[in-house]
């Protein structure tokens, strides 16, 4: 829905798409330069604010006069209000904050933006340690004792397919460690192993990309930053009592892509293969779109706007005239079609396939049937977690429901078909169990 604001103009929240008209942004903008006129904004930085709002205004109405309030010019919009936002930024505190004129104006854009703070990267006290170390060496640093990893478990899905309830439940396990988040910086801090090696082409990883020197690096980035259920960090344990062997569990989205690498750096490793229908998951992937709290790179070559989102597939370029429907629909499948063809050559014993509706409706049998096959042992804690409905996961939008999915249901209905093949592989999965 949208929020009229006492100015007139509109504020386009997180779940909507609704163009705004030339006359809008132009109140909108006049509230701005009235508002920093009157907070007596130095003449050099309205200067800047004026042209600014004019360069804003062109580029509005170019747009308005191509798309009209085509779905298909939403990104284009949220990027030049984000682009223009980002010019102003500096000057909102001293002259244009929430309780002077302009201000109204400025938080309709935030609206829009849906600009959300991102969260804090919880790292292990070990692993500031090694930095302070690596630094006052000039570099050099002490060799660690990594534990073996034991059968490790990775969740392989699409974004927004469930994975983090899913990591949430598996990490209550007691034999269960894990590194507390997703390993983006883990695996693309490696030289080599960020997508800009290969010119931003994907986030694919095969076994090429893995010399024992990455091996033996990822293991080590992996085991700095272990934690148990407590919290507690692997290395915080006196050495006499750290064991030699640990289970550890993983998800990462864009490991959908990686499931060859991370097979060769680790030869034991098992696969949950979670999956999602189609039109919910294209939906939570458009809205994670929107919310900008999954942004993955900004500023890439090759894409017009300044934010990407989620995962980079193969051929991700040819996206930049499409809708965000379409974007998304592109991802799942291309994530997914991905997913299909390395199972190919992967023995049957090493992945286990999980629907995230299953793991909704029926979340004790799901989740003993992937402790079974993973070998995990039980507790009571974790036998009370599976006993109640799960909770709502940390990465969650919104609650939960059925019909989520409808809000952008003409949008993505309108694409279903270019997914229906895979879905229907998908589909079949349940099969192989």
């Amino acid at each position: 829905m949208s929020c009229r604001t006492a100015h007139g103009y509109e504020a386009v929240k997180q779940n909507d798409f609704r163009f705004l008209t030339i006359g809008e942004i132009d109140e909108m903008t006049a509230d701005i330069l009235s508002g920093a006129e009157k907070a007596m904004m130095p003449e050099h930085e309205f200067s800047h604010l004026t042209r600014s709002v004019r360069d804003l205004r062109q580029q509005w109405e170019s747009t308005y006069s191509r798309f009209q309030n085509d779905a298909s010019a939403e990104l284009i919009c949220r990027d030049l209000l984000l682009r223009f936002y980002e010019k102003i930024s500096n000057h909102i505190p001293r002259y244009l904050s929430d309780n002077k004129n302009g201000g109204k104006a400025v938080l309709s854009i935030r609206s829009m933006l849906f600009t959300k703070p991102s969260g804090k990267i919880r790292i292990s006290r070990k692993e500031i340690e090694r930095q302070k170390r690596k630094t006052e060496s000039g570099g050099a640093e002490k060799k660690i004792r990594v534990p073996d990893f034991e059968k490790p478990v990775f969740i392989i899905s699409a974004p927004r397919a469930g994975s983090t309830l899913l990591f949430e439940t598996l990490s209550q396990f007691p034999d269960m460690w894990t590194i507390g988040r997703e390993s983006h910086d883990t695996i693309e801090g490696i030289p080599g192993l960020h997508p800009s090696a290969k010119d931003y082409a994907s986030n694919r990883l095969t076994q090429s990309d893995l010399s024992p020197d990455i091996a033996s690096l990822l293991r080590e980035r992996f085991a700095l930053q272990l934690e148990d259920r407590e919290g507690r960090a692997f290395f915080d344990i006196p050495a006499c009592h750290q064991s030699e062997k640990v289970r550890f569990v993983e998800k990462t989205p864009k490991n959908a892509l990686r499931i060859p690498f991370l097979r060769a750096a680790f030869p034991e490793a098992l696969f949950i293969i979670l999956y999602r229908e189609a039109k919910e998951n294209i939906s939570s992937l458009m809205q994670g779109w929107r919310s900008r709290r999954f942004v993955a790179y900004r500023d890439i070559p090759g894409w017009p706007y300044k934010e990407w989102s989620f995962l980079l597939v193969r051929g991700w370029q040819s996206m930049k005239d499409r809708s965000l429907a379409e974007i998304a629909a592109f991802q799942w499948k291309t994530a997914n079609s991905c997913i299909l063809e390395d199972l190919k050559n992967l023995p049957a014993s090493s992945w286990y396939p999980v629907c995230y509706a299953d793991l909704i409706r029926e979340q004790k049998k799901t989740v003993e049937g992937i402790a079974e096959f993973a070998g995990l042992q039980w507790d009571r804690h974790i036998k009370e977690i599976i006993s109640r409905p799960l909770p709502v996961s940390r990465l969650s939008l919104s609650a939960p429901a059925p019909d989520k999915w409808r809000k952008n249901e003409e949008a993505v209905t309108a694409v279903l078909p270019s997914v229906q093949s895979v879905e229907s592989s998908l589909k079949k999965l349940n099969s192989y169990r």
